[in-house]
């Protein structure tokens, strides 16, 4: 909950800076291609100039440069201030375009999941299609061929030994998925019992992966048009972070005969992209808070009140962002939240699910033979689960239990060790932060990930850590579907389940283990 809010507030920010782009491609010029802006300083060069220079010319002016997009970023749209220090007031256009955003989000919402489904099928399919028009495009743009290249059959092995690159890639695995972040419970809470779990998280796997493979040529290809027109290598106009979507991709549009057209599909497939994430986020913190206060918000009116007054608050807090020094602020959340709160959470989901809920019950167990089983026995509760949903034959195998127990957990680990061990300070460009903006995006982490242990030791006070121990490892005796009928069924392979269970802990073995007989149930 406390990582999908601050998730939500700078994930719309993005989305008013895209909303911003959108209005302003609607020109003949995009502004984001010329000099001759009052925002534009000396040192802005555009590239019909940069296109007469040789490549030793634009290696030296470099640095002493910079580009129209650039400038249109960081002193048009942002206005951007010295620092974080440095609020200097709202800037106005942004606000707007942020007010539209969060007003556009509670219309989506108004009604959840009801209302979210069916704008859900524009959300998830247009971007596609604006994504097939601007490969299209690109392929026949002059250096597509170069960015392609680069795209495809650059391979550079020595990155792997940053820790930094392991985050960042597990990082995005995460975003994508919605690892972690009660997305896809909330929504799936709305299946069937008996919907195809196993194929939905499959598809949802390869549409994903199909997705990023997708959306790269329609970067690379007007990147390697870029490079190609500027005379420099991909390499050097490829950019990372807000960089690339608000000043590089940009440039490289304006380049392109009809620049508006293309400026105008491209924000706006960003803006549908950014609500189809956005959504899902809200729509996870809304329905959740919804489900635990039932007793209040208990009629449709006051569901819909409560959630415009919601997404009013996120507004309000979401105006620190959108100041002169909004970018600094925004940075600050997307690198700490980005980083160890949602990886942690992972190791700890995984954990719990695989060896505290997942193993067999064990009676009358020496300590040694108890750990020993804890380790090699499998995750028989969680995979009972799942073949009472999907049925036996679709029972998870054992391929899928060693990765949820051992290489899953481990490779986060490692992830989280490794960061933690080479970390550096987050900055911004050439910027250094102060060392009380650091401390906030540490607070940042604490209120995400705060509640883990805050709750375990609440829940151990309460009840004890035995208890929790054993209540943890077995289902809730209310568990199952939440229809009648779906009941009835669940009952009734329940009981043959354990019906199974009861006739197979009558074949047990007597094992002498530090000259302790120990009976141990085979299944």
């Amino acid at each position: 909950m406390a990582t999908n809010c601050f998730w939500g507030l700078y994930y719309m920010v993005l989305i008013a800076y895209c909303f911003y782009y959108l209005v302003a491609s609607f020109q003949l010029i995009v502004p984001w291609s010329t000099c001759h802006n009052w925002w534009n300083t000396a040192l802005c060069t555009d590239q019909k100039t940069l296109a007469n220079l040789t490549r030793t010319e634009l290696g030296l002016m470099k640095n002493m440069t910079s580009s129209p997009s650039e400038e249109y970023f960081y002193r048009r749209v942002l206005q951007i201030s010295g620092g974080v220090e440095h609020a200097d007031g709202l800037v106005v256009g942004l606000v707007v375009a942020l007010a539209i955003a969060w007003l556009i989000c509670f219309l989506a919402l108004s009604k959840g999941v009801q209302s979210l489904g069916k704008v859900a099928y524009f959300t998830a399919l247009f971007p596609y299609v604006m994504l097939t028009v601007l490969i299209i495009r690109g392929a026949t743009l002059s250096g597509a061929v170069e960015g392609i290249k680069f795209y495809m059959g650059t391979v550079n092995f020595s990155v792997l030994k940053n820790p930094s690159v392991w985050k960042d890639a597990c990082t995005q695995v995460f975003y994508a998925l919605s690892c972690c972040s009660g997305g896809l419970i909330a929504m799936a809470s709305f299946n069937d019992f008996n919907n195809n779990i196993y194929r939905d998280t499959i598809a949802i796997c390869c549409v994903t992966w199909f997705t990023s493979i997708f959306s790269g040529f329609a970067i690379f290809t007007v990147l390697g048009h870029m490079a190609t027109k500027m005379g420099v290598s991909v390499a050097d106009v490829a950019k990372g972070g807000p960089g690339l979507a608000f000043v590089v991709f940009p440039e490289g549009l304006s380049m392109m005969p009809f620049a508006p057209l293309w400026c105008v599909l491209f924000f706006l497939m960003m803006c549908t992209l950014g609500f189809g994430s956005e959504f899902s986020i809200m729509e996870t913190v809304m329905a959740s808070i919804i489900d635990e206060f039932k007793m209040y918000l208990n009629t449709p009116k006051k569901i819909v009140l409560f959630r415009f007054g919601l997404s009013v608050v996120f507004f309000l807090v979401g105006l620190s962002m959108v100041t002169r020094g909004g970018l600094y602020v925004l940075n600050i959340v997307d690198q700490y939240l980005g980083g160890f709160p949602w990886l942690i959470i992972g190791v700890v989901e995984l954990f719990c699910i695989a060896w505290v809920y997942g193993t067999v019950k064990l009676n009358s167990l020496d300590f040694h033979i108890y750990f020993i089983a804890y380790i090699t026995l499998g995750m028989d509760n969680f995979c009972d689960d799942i073949a009472i949903m999907l049925g036996e034959e679709r029972r998870p195998s054992k391929f899928w239990q060693i990765c949820w127990k051992y290489i899953s957990p481990l490779i986060l680990l490692f992830t989280i060790i490794f960061s933690s061990l080479f970390y550096q300070d987050v900055t911004l460009d050439d910027y250094t932060y102060p060392t009380w903006a650091l401390a906030l995006g540490w607070m940042v982490v604490i209120i995400c990930l705060g509640w883990l242990p805050y709750m375990f030791f609440v829940e151990i006070c309460r009840r004890g850590t035995w208890n929790i121990i054993k209540e943890a490892r077995f289902p809730h005796e209310k568990w199952g579907p939440a229809k009648t009928e779906h009941r009835e069924l669940s009952r009734r392979y329940t009981k043959r389940i354990q019906a199974k269970t009861l006739s197979m802990q009558t074949l047990t073995t007597i094992a002498d283990v530090d000259k302790c007989k120990v009976s141990t149930t085979t299944f």
